[in-house]
Parts: structure tokens; C-alpha cells; sequence
């Protein structure tokens, strides 16, 4: 499975990939915003089974819920797994108002995760909201 992260490497995105890649036998290639629609371009990009989008190591100009729409429009039928640091559903409405497809924290349970992932090529949404 190919996957598409948009953010940085850092320990918390690592875990993640290693859940990733011990679940799912994932490919996991990491991308900045910018570049990810510069790769798309490119002959060599392997078109993604799945995003993940982390909010917090992600750059680039414009609102989460803007970039989420960029990325559904350019991945039409790829789902988009949104990685956040908030603590208001305030804040998560716009993102899934935007076209995300699933919603996890930064710092997801192993199986909650997995579910999430599960879901989302099964083409069913995953929320996990805070309270």
C-alpha cells in the first residue's frame, strides 16, 4: 500500500509510520504541501492508496481546510487521514466540512488508528473528536 504523508519526520510521525508499515505492509513517502503537487506531476509519483495529512509539522501557505480541499480535489477518491493537535471540535468541524475523511489525534491509540486506517480504504469515515 502506498501512503502519502504530508508533514515532517519527527517521533510522533515515526510511530505512526511503523504502525503503518507493521499493519499494513505500507509504503510510506513523506512530502511537504508544496511538494506533494509537484510530485503529482512527475512521472515517477505512485499515486496514493491513502493521505495522511499532520497539521502539526505541516507548512505551507493557506488554512488546513484549504489545503484538505486541495488535496481532495488533486486525489479525487483518495481518502484523507488528518492528524491534529486540537482540543475543540470548533476546530475540527472546518476540517471535515473541507473533505476530510478521518480525524485522529496527534497522539493516536494503536487500535484506534488502525481502525481509522481500516475504515478509510474500506471507504467509511473515521472521526475521533474531542470531547
Amino acid at each position: 500500500m502506498q501512503i502519502a504523508f504530508i508533514g515532517k519526520v519527527n517521533q510522533t510521525n515515526s510511530i505512526i509510520t511503523e504502525m503503518l508499515i507493521s499493519n499494513f505492509d505500507a509504503e510510506v513517502t513523506y512530502h511537504e504541501m508544496d511538494n506533494v503537487m509537484e510530485a503529482f506531476s512527475t512521472e515517477n509519483f505512485t499515486y496514493p492508496e491513502l493521505i495522511i495529512f499532520d497539521l502539526n509539522t505541516s507548512s505551507g501557505s493557506g488554512t488546513a481546510p484549504s489545503k484538505i480541499t486541495l488535496l481532495t480535489d488533486q486525489f479525487e477518491g483518495t481518502p484523507v487521514l488528518v492528524v491534529h493537535p486540537y482540543q475543540s471540535k470548533k476546530l475540527i468541524m472546518p476540517l471535515i466540512e473541507a473533505g476530510a475523511q478521518g480525524i485522529v489525534s496527534i497522539t493516536p491509540k494503536e487500535e484506534n488508528f488502525t481502525k481509522a486506517v481500516e475504515q478509510l480504504l474500506a471507504g467509511e469515515n473515521f472521526f475521533e473528536l474531542p470531547r
